[in-house]
């Protein structure tokens, strides 16, 4: 319902802006990169999300500025476009203690989207003279379509047996990856905040995303080789009730007109 919210709200602002102005448009080819981070922190961690890995990204905007006549350091304009985006989560880790413990485990996944922002931007000229450098901060949602998701994990634990009647050491191992797309959401919503500047064609920012709905590959639990206590994914869901994506990215962009 928030969601719903959001896009009439954003909606009903174009009009208004639309009907005491004309539109420029402009096209903006980006690349940058993604930070992505997950909340599959174990009960010790203390910060919600756990950094997952850093990923390129590549896209293009078409930007919507309202043109007015007489010139104005304030000005509104809507971004849309359309980006790839190959991201997910890395995590591995492992401990020794001396030859009596040895414990090692990772995971990886795997996901490629399709996003499509709709966001509202508040462009400022912060010099008189210098009108070619603009300001801007933005806020909107977008959409991220599916279009492949591969999940891998693995654990090794090993412990020395200190009972002289058993042959040491004990070692198990857990394993298992599988193509995930079927399970997972076709389509997420994100909400979005970014700040940057423009100076003449060139175009920077930093943008903060996070998720609306419940990432989980829905069913995965059935039939996972990995149990639940040594899975960082399956045990992140069932500790937090749900799977939540963060990203943080640095994005450039140079305008083609």
């Amino acid at each position: 319902m928030n969601t719903i919210k959001t896009i009439l709200i954003t909606g009903f602002v174009l009009v208004c802006d639309l009907s005491y102005g004309q539109w420029a448009l402009s096209i903006t080819p980006v690349i940058g990169l993604n930070s992505t981070r997950i909340n599959l922190h174990k009960s010790f961690a203390f910060e919600k999300f756990t950094k997952g890995g850093n990923y390129l990204l590549i896209g293009i905007e078409t930007e919507f500025r309202l043109s007015k006549n007489k010139p104005n350091r304030f000005g509104v304009s809507a971004v849309t476009g359309c980006s790839y985006l190959a991201n997910g989560f890395y995590y591995h880790s492992g401990f020794t203690l001396s030859d009596l413990i040895y414990s090692y485990e990772k995971t990886e996944l795997n996901t490629k989207y399709i996003q499509f922002p709709l966001e509202l931007k508040l462009n400022w000229q912060p010099f008189p003279l210098m009108e070619d450098f603009f300001l801007f901060a933005g806020a909107g949602l977008s959409g991220s379509v599916l279009q492949s998701a591969h999940l891998a994990e693995e654990g090794i634990y090993s412990i020395f047996s200190m009972d002289v009647m058993t042959p040491p050491p004990t070692t198990n191992y857990y394993a298992d990856q599988a193509d995930i797309t079927n399970l997972g959401r076709k389509l997420s919503f994100f909400r979005r905040w970014e700040l940057g500047g423009r100076y003449k064609k060139i175009q920077f920012s930093l943008r903060v995303s996070q998720s609306l709905q419940d990432m989980y590959f829905k069913g995965l639990e059935n039939n996972w080789a990995v149990p639940v206590d040594r899975s960082r994914y399956l045990s992140g869901r069932e500790l937090n009730g749900k799977i939540l994506e963060k990203y943080v990215e640095v994005v450039f962009g140079y305008k083609i007109f």
